[in-house]
């Protein structure tokens, strides 16, 4: 009985003109969106390529190893993402390279929409953007008359007029409705990867694969999700125009009005301190420790009264014990502030969760690593680099000051000898370690789709039909 119903609803959404508009439009968006997303990620890998080169040239044409630690001249760049061909996330949004120096505390700069502000004004047309917004619309708009619509035309009496279980023929309409849209969805999402993999450019592994199949179950559970929304109202709102219209109005609530009002009301609940009061803590910081090793090296003159100046062995040491007291102190601040900033994303999510299309977000950044997530892994990163950094340009800054003080220029005709300068290594989390993070989201999703489900179930059974 059940596959009975099936296939004939399967064959009405298939004949119908709808149908042909739903496919057809995925077809068009979801490959564009790959294949867009796919020459943006070469680009991308391109630039920090030629980035990184570049940098290598520069820190070894630099005047002295003083210049090096200290102008803000040396930087590191954030590989793009593997999976930037999916999800965008705040991939282009964040900066992608930090400068590294003595004094300079790391942080991310020169976005592509700071240095392009033409893509922050213009949306981003990316596989989570299509799925999350217009394949959730398109299936609404596949369901907002499936009960209803049949109640309205009459057919609906004469199904049921025959010996015919409900709770049958509803699942059989959600079946119907969600093949009909899924298999649209993920024929062209097939041709677009394989297209991917012939015209090369992408490199994925075993840890990615993991990555794109759950993407494409979360995918799967989402639009499932609004599949059964939409046969839930049309059970429960008696006409198909006022159903329509009530999908659309909670399809633009979840999908654009909450994750914002989430970050707002998380915003004002943690009140993180602004970027600018952090610098300005640190800045001060820096500032007495400059000001105690004056005082320091004053009162060592004044008591080795045969020294025109201090030593350099005697400035390192002074220097060196007050810069990792400066340094503990704005580690302080940076942990105190990190733990601001994740109390406040947490909240975020916490809160924006109740929104499907939040939850679903979530998912995809996590699993395309596209997310905060990752820019702050690799921040944290190269705040680690930069400890190392300091120890190899101070140490390499007092021997050329040693040098210049017995009377010796220093030159460096063929550039800095950077052989034994510690390297940066970023490695993106393991697929196991991302993806159990992201339970609570993938629960969220499950629990919408069995209320929905249920509800529809629940609403049909007592659907007066007349």
């Amino acid at each position: 009985m059940f596959l009975h119903l099936y296939r004939k609803e399967i064959l009405d959404t298939i004949g119908s003109s709808r149908f042909m508009l739903v496919f057809l439009m995925c077809c068009a968006l979801v490959i564009l969106s790959l294949f867009i997303g796919a020459a943006d990620q070469n680009r991308a890998q391109k630039e920090h390529d030629t980035s990184v080169a570049q940098m290598a040239e520069t820190a070894k044409q630099q005047v002295s190893y003083q210049a090096l630690g200290m102008w803000g001249m040396f930087k590191v760049y954030r590989p793009p993402s593997p999976l930037f061909v999916f999800a965008r996330g705040v991939e282009e949004a964040s900066g992608n390279n930090s400068v590294v120096s003595i004094f300079q505390e790391p942080k991310l700069q020169d976005s592509r929409f700071s240095v392009d502000p033409i893509h922050a004004q213009l949306s981003t047309l990316d596989f989570v953007f299509v799925v999350k917004v217009i394949v959730a619309l398109l299936a609404l708009m596949l369901t907002f008359d499936l009960i209803n619509g049949e109640q309205e035309r009459g057919t609906l009496k004469l199904v049921l007029s025959n010996p015919v279980p409900r709770t049958t023929l509803i699942l059989a309409k959600i079946a119907g409705a969600w093949s009909a849209l899924v298999v649209p969805l993920l024929i062209p999402a097939l041709i677009g990867v394989l297209g991917i993999l012939v015209a090369g450019g992408v490199e994925w592994g075993a840890d990615h694969w993991m990555r794109i199949i759950t993407m494409v179950f979360a995918t799967v559970l989402y639009v499932s999700v609004f599949v059964s929304f939409g046969v839930f109202v049309s059970c429960i709102v008696s006409r198909p125009s006022n159903a329509f219209l009530v999908l659309v109005l909670i399809w633009l609530a979840v999908v654009w009005v909450m994750p914002g009002v989430a970050l707002y009301a998380a915003t004002e609940i943690s009140d993180v301190a602004a970027a600018y009061e952090i610098d300005r803590k640190k800045g001060e910081i820096d500032r007495e420790w400059y000001r105690e090793s004056a005082a320091q090296q004053a009162e060592w003159l004044r008591r080795n009264p045969g020294h025109d100046s201090v030593p350099v062995d005697v400035q390192g040491e002074i220097n060196g014990d007050l810069q990792k007291e400066a340094q503990k102190k704005k580690s302080r601040i940076d942990e105190a502030h990190a733990a601001d900033v994740s109390y406040r994303d947490s909240l975020v999510m916490r809160i924006s969760r109740v929104s499907p299309a939040a939850a679903f977000d979530n998912i995809m950044l996590g699993l395309a690593m596209t997310g905060v997530d990752r820019q702050q892994a690799f921040l944290s990163e190269v705040k680690e680099f930069r400890n190392a950094f300091q120890r190899y340009v101070g140490q390499k800054m007092m021997q050329e000051r040693k040098y210049q003080l017995d009377g010796g220029a220093v030159s460096y005709h063929s550039g800095l000898d950077l052989s034994g300068m510690p390297r940066i290594t970023f490695e993106d989390a393991p697929f196991g370690r991302d993806v159990s993070a992201l339970w609570p989201d993938f629960a969220v999703l499950i629990l919408l789709l069995f209320l929905f489900t249920f509800g529809s179930v629940w609403a049909f059974l007592h659907y007066d039909v007349h």
